[in-house]
């Protein structure tokens, strides 16, 4: 099982951009994205883009390029925790 989730970022100007960013990230991982993460200063024409893509999870962060989109098609693994008798859930 992998530590961490890894992302694939893409510069969008427009649809074409857009397209071919979906169309590298599955030749590139075998696998459609899942998850997006977008600039909370994004373009509208670029969320409408991301938005456009049925059950793609659209997280809008801080600290991304208004128009850098980051892909990934796996979930994001969370720590084990403790419950109260000692056994590991997660």
């Amino acid at each position: 099982m992998r530590d961490t989730v890894q992302w694939r970022v893409y510069f969008i100007e427009g649809k074409t951009d857009w397209q071919a960013a979906l169309e590298r990230y599955e030749l590139a991982t075998g696998a459609k994205p899942r998850r997006v993460r977008v600039s909370e200063k994004a373009p509208e024409d670029l969320l409408y883009l991301v938005r456009e893509i049925p059950g793609l999870e659209i997280e809008i962060l801080r600290p991304i390029l208004p128009r850098d989109v980051w892909l990934t098609h796996e979930e994001e693994q969370k720590e084990p925790q403790m419950s109260l008798f000692g056994e590991v859930e997660g």
